[in-house]
């Protein structure tokens, strides 16, 4: 599949701000946070269209699970992500030293 790294990263690392008391508001989490990392995009001069992505892969993150074909990479990498870190889902492809690394905090 092929995805952008960046935009991947971007919403990887932002789509818990809903989260925070900073940026929690009246909507769902997952849409204030989704609003809370445009505006900071915005601010940083990113394209429009690259920001939708991010958007909308953090508004959907806790149902998201497309195959990239029905939706952007970035946006499906993003569900399966947020769904493997929930549920533990193909844990078992992680090289177990790198599950040990991260679980006892060392990575």
């Amino acid at each position: 599949m092929k995805y952008d790294h960046e935009l991947l990263y971007l919403a990887a690392i932002m789509h818990d701000l809903g989260l925070i008391d900073e940026f929690a508001g009246s909507q769902p989490y997952e849409l204030d946070g989704a609003d809370a990392a445009k505006q900071f995009l915005l601010e940083q001069g990113v394209q429009e269209t690259r920001i939708e992505i991010v958007w909308n892969a953090i508004s959907s993150h806790t149902s998201s699970r497309g195959d990239g074909e029905r939706t952007e990479p970035e946006i499906a990498l993003l569900g399966f992500g947020v769904l493997d870190d929930i549920t533990g889902a193909r844990i078992e492809q992680i090289p177990a030293q790198k599950v040990k690394e991260v679980l006892e905090g060392v990575a």
